[in-house]
């Protein structure tokens, strides 16, 4: 026979034992999972990419020309101008400063610096630079330069992958900035003069010139050429000048205000043309000589005296000394005067040679001596 009670009781036993179990486990699973959240970490890959940066112009070393090439002060023809500049850049590395005369640079593809768009407009390229340090270069004036030169400064790291500034013209306002100017000289192809003049006039030389600048240009008469210790310097005759010109647009004149005692003949008068710069003008005309003519003037005549004015008393048989006074004015000078003579006669008689010779009443010619330092 069966115990059925018993059965009942293991049935009711088991089936504890798989509620309890069932919660045992259902407990451990939301712990375990609550501590597998807990302690669970995950490694997500991330990278980064830092781009290159420019160096910059570093504030109050901005690019700079030196010397200062300005409208009052250009740059001559084979002047050089040198570009400086400080620079710096965030990642430490050194750079290269270009100079172009347009606002285009482009990046090197390796190290090295950038170019300018081509090379005509590239002005120059410094060597490599630390970072902080300046960085120079130079340009040396051409003749094909026009009077006005834009100029645009850069500066591009020495990186793999190189970064380059925009463009940097200066401070503005500064003379130190762009642009710079190139003085080109004025031309000079024609000369002349209004003499033959008398003295005491005026000789004016007039020149057929001009700048290619726009510059003013004025014109120098000197008494000498450089071949013989004369010429120009700085816009002045080397010795003695005839006249120095005022400035003028073009064709500049020059005027000598003669004295009114002036030796007679022809004159060297070599010419010059300059410009408001002093630059003189090369070829053509320049340094040739013009001369003038001032013309031979008779003498003039005054202040006749005979006897100093008193009677001439004869006695007979005797001779009787009168002299004779006259004061000569020649224009040209005293020392153009090579000989004086006077014919002594009665008012009555004509005695104008040595023909109508008369001891009675007319004596010619009569030598006279010129006084000692004067023109009488």
């Amino acid at each position: 026979m069966k115990n059925t009670k018993n059965l009942s009781t293991t049935r009711l036993l088991v089936l504890k034992s798989l509620v309890v179990f069932v919660v045992l486990g259902f407990a451990f699973f939301l712990i375990k999972g609550f501590k597998t959240k807990a302690e669970s970490t995950v490694d997500i890959p991330t990278e980064v990419t830092v781009g290159n940066a420019s160096p910059k112009f570093m504030d109050g070393y901005e690019p700079l020309e030196s010397p200062a090439s300005s409208t009052t002060s250009p740059t001559a023809i084979g002047g050089v101008i040198t570009f400086k500049a400080n620079a710096e850049d965030s990642n430490g590395e050194p750079y290269y400063m270009t100079i172009c005369r347009t606002d285009s640079i482009t990046e090197p593809d390796t190290t090295g610096p950038g170019t300018c768009s081509s090379a005509a407009n590239t002005l120059c390229t410094s060597i490599e630079t630390a970072s902080g340090q300046q960085a120079t270069c130079q340009y040396t004036a051409k003749a094909g330069d026009s009077w006005n030169n834009q100029w645009y400064a850069f500066v591009c790291d020495n990186n793999a992958e190189p970064a380059c500034s925009t463009g940097h013209q200066g401070l503005t306002g500064e003379d130190a900035s762009s642009p710079f100017y190139v003085n080109h000289a004025p031309t000079f192809t024609a000369i002349s003069n209004n003499s033959p003049k008398n003295p005491g006039a005026t000789v004016t030389w007039t020149a057929t010139a001009s700048d290619p600048d726009n510059n003013q240009v004025k014109l120098v008469v000197c008494k000498k050429d450089a071949a013989n210790g004369g010429g120009i310097s700085n816009g002045a005759c080397v010795g003695e000048s005839w006249c120095v010109g005022e400035l003028s647009a073009s064709n500049p004149t020059c005027s000598y205000e003669m004295d009114e005692v002036h030796v007679a003949g022809t004159f060297d008068a070599y010419v010059y043309v300059v410009d408001a710069h002093n630059l003189p003008a090369s070829g053509g005309s320049q340094e040739a000589n013009s001369t003038f003519t001032v013309n031979n003037m008779a003498p003039v005549v005054t202040n006749v005296t005979l006897n100093d004015g008193n009677n001439i008393v004869l006695e007979e048989n005797t001779t009787v000394n009168v002299e004779v006074k006259a004061t000569v004015t020649d224009k040209n000078g005293c020392s153009n005067v090579q000989s004086v003579y006077a014919n002594v006669y009665r008012s009555s008689v004509t005695c104008t040679n040595i023909g109508h010779h008369n001891p009675n009443n007319c004596y010619t010619p009569v030598t006279c001596n010129q006084v000692e330092y004067s023109c009488v």
